[in-house]
């Protein structure tokens, strides 16, 4: 059976996509709409529901792929290798595996579009369109560029994308109340490298130039300090990634 409608399984795709807008909506009205709230106690309180409210409900499709998995692992597991049932069974896993790969992937590119759409409507002025079918969103976060006298260190916030680096700083507008993206510089992120800075535990470089020279011999673009040990390093790995994962695709289509 698993064999069979392991592929119809896929519809949970968008389910899986959709259920964290849902969660939040659901929050929302439970926390404003008193009716609502009663009507989801009363429910509660009905033996039909076995006390559970409708946001348990709700989870239990999202919980439905990794308990398949689960139970086909076990019976994996402690079936005989020479049973007649066995190939079947690990065939099955194979398949409910691959289903749980292909909504993670969609699940992933979905969120990466989203904060992608967020990030772009918190720029002012005039800025590119950063909602390219083949960009991804990586990482973002404040890091301190630490500059020559007399301009001194200042916080800035970084965005990596799969194919660019944002520089950017935050400030208030005319108009507005709340902080918005002011854009400060923008780089290619096939030609960036970073690479750990050995004055102090927090801080590393990022290096810009042609990805064929050594290292060493592309010049310092940002000295830059994280606000810890693994933060540094998480940036380390993911600009270093996304840079190779740049130039591989960029020497493919040239």
């Amino acid at each position: 059976m698993f064999i069979e409608f392991t592929s119809f399984l896929k519809v949970y795709t968008q389910y899986v996509k959709d259920f964290p807008q849902a969660q939040d909506a659901f929050d929302s009205l439970k926390a404003k709409n008193t009716r609502f709230s009663k009507f989801l106690q009363d429910c509660k309180t009905n033996p039909g529901t076995t006390g559970l409210e409708l946001d348990a409900y709700l989870i239990l499709p999202i919980q439905r792929i990794p308990r398949y998995n689960l139970l086909l692992g076990e019976m994996v597991k402690h079936t005989w290798a020479d049973h007649h049932d066995y190939a079947s069974l690990k065939k099955a896993l194979e398949k409910m595996q691959e289903v749980a790969l292909y909504i993670n992937e969609r699940k992933r590119e979905a969120d990466s579009i989203n904060k992608i759409v967020e990030i772009q409507s918190k720029f002012h002025g005039k800025i590119e369109n950063l909602q390219d079918p083949h960009r991804r969103f990586v990482r973002e976060g404040v890091l301190m560029v630490l500059r020559d006298p007399p301009k001194g260190p200042k916080d800035r916030i970084f965005i990596l994308f799969n194919d660019k680096l944002l520089l950017v700083k935050t400030g208030k507008t005319l108009f507005k109340r709340e902080e918005e993206y002011i854009l400060l510089e923008t780089h290619e992120v096939r030609v960036i490298a970073a690479q750990v800075d050995l004055q102090n535990p927090t801080t590393f470089v990022m290096r810009r130039g042609d990805p064929t020279l050594v290292l060493e011999q592309r010049p310092i673009l940002y000295r830059l300090v994280a606000s810890s040990a693994e933060e540094r390093d998480n940036w380390i790995k993911d600009v270093n990634q996304a840079a190779e994962e740049s130039d591989k695709k960029f020497q493919r289509n040239h």
